[in-house]
């Protein structure tokens, strides 16, 4: 429960957030499954899949290069390449 308030967005409220779960519906002997999803379902569905990958991708290569300075020279190997010349 601590690793799953930890990992929240600080704008919502862990109480209401253990409210809105539903359980898992699992059918029992006898018991109707539930509708499947409509292919519109499926295709908004996706279409978040998607946005929240690039999300991810975008955080996490914001994360890499956050420490780079673009204003560093490069220096080292290939210093004073030209003066030779």
């Amino acid at each position: 429960m601590d690793a799953i308030a930890k990992n929240l967005p600080e704008r919502v409220e862990f109480s209401k957030f253990v409210d809105s779960l539903q359980p898992h519906f699992i059918p029992l002997f006898g018991e109707d499954f539930p509708e499947p999803p409509s292919e519109l379902d499926k295709i908004e569905h996706l279409a978040r899949l998607e946005r929240l990958k690039l999300e991810q991708e975008n955080r996490e290569y914001a994360e890499m290069t956050k420490a780079i300075d673009v204003n560093q020279r490069s220096e080292g190997m290939m210093e004073g390449f030209g003066k030779v010349l």
